[in-house]
């Protein structure tokens, strides 16, 4: 794990033509991209987003991928940094009031990492 100084996240939920990015369970993902003064620009597919941390500092593992034959930053968050309303989520059992608010448990088999 690395620890990132951020300078600026941009997060969004729509593809280039306008449709929400979902898996194939049709649950929402977030395209999220931070500008670090370490590594410059990182992205990520993210079930959350990340609107908490607006700048400051955040632990993730970093790993290069190529895409179309160019390659490409992307990161992970480490757990100590997962929003904790999403772990709670994560971890909720069924007769927990969270759970029962939202239609679908989430599972980490819908998370993109």
């Amino acid at each position: 794990m690395t620890q990132i100084t951020i300078k600026r996240i941009t997060t969004t939920n729509l593809k280039k033509d306008g449709t929400p990015i979902l898996t194939k369970a049709h649950k929402p993902l977030y395209r999220t991209s931070i500008d670090t003064i370490e590594e410059g620009w990182i992205s990520a597919l993210l079930p959350y987003e990340l609107k908490n941390y607006i700048t400051g500092t955040l632990n993730v593992g970093i790993y290069e991928e190529e895409f179309n034959g160019k390659m490409y930053k992307k990161f992970k968050l480490a757990a100590a940094d997962v929003p904790e309303g999403w772990k709670r989520i994560q971890n909720a059992s069924v007769s927990d009031p969270i759970v029962e608010s939202i239609p679908e448990t989430i599972t980490n088999a819908d998370q993109p990492f």
